[in-house]
């Protein structure tokens, strides 16, 4: 999919595509093409201002060097419940742009393909179910202080482990996009599942 979308959008004039590798699903090495890039163009005096939509920290130094060259970065982002930018890499940028949805929605949709082909119907027995088995593999890798830690800010779940929560969960359930009430059972059963551990582990 990612292969069929990259020729066509790479077959349009002036558009250079940057799609890194496949590792188990995943797309891996699109920063290091992205820095690369960027330090090109700021080297050869190509560009006097780069617009980056990313959240990735990776890119951080990548913007630092530009900037040390002379280039303006500034940093776009996308309307999010939750934090999904680096702070690190905002702080570096040399503006922060959060672009309404409305501008998002004419160049992007959901992406339907992937709750077909998952086979599983979003609904909140999925999300409850997604999010119960993603709180056993984070409590089965965590420490008894992050597990403590995570139970003491109940009921917020922290930034990035919310985001690794629902990036995880839309691989099962498919996309999570405006459905603020699947969202709402992810958590939920989540957070039952974690304390579910704290207590097993406080009575141990």
């Amino acid at each position: 999919m990612f292969l069929e979308a990259g020729d066509e959008i790479g077959g349009l004039p002036y558009v250079k595509v940057r799609l890194g590798r496949l590792i188990r699903g995943e797309q891996k090495g699109v920063d290091a093409l992205i820095y690369r890039d960027l330090m090109t163009l700021a080297r050869e005096r190509a560009i006097a201002c780069a617009y980056l939509l990313s959240g990735d920290e990776d890119l951080r130094e990548g913007v630092v060097a530009a900037q040390d060259m002379g280039v303006q970065v500034v940093l776009l982002g996308i309307p999010a419940s939750t934090t999904n930018q680096s702070a690190a890499l905002i702080r570096e940028s040399d503006e922060h742009v959060i672009l309404p949805r409305e501008h998002w929605q004419e160049h992007f949709s959901p992406n339907a393909v992937k709750s077909a082909q998952t086979g599983v119907t979003p609904t909140p027995a999925a999300a409850q179910t997604a999010g119960r088995a993603y709180a056993i593999k984070w409590a089965k890798n965590a420490s008894r202080g992050d597990l403590e830690l995570l139970v003491s800010s109940h009921p917020k779940i922290p930034p990035e482990l919310d985001l690794a929560l629902l990036v995880a969960a839309e691989k099962v359930v498919g996309s999570l996009l405006e459905r603020q009430d699947l969202k709402r059972e992810l958590r939920a059963a989540f957070w039952a599942e974690v304390r579910a551990a704290h207590e097993t582990l406080v009575l141990a």
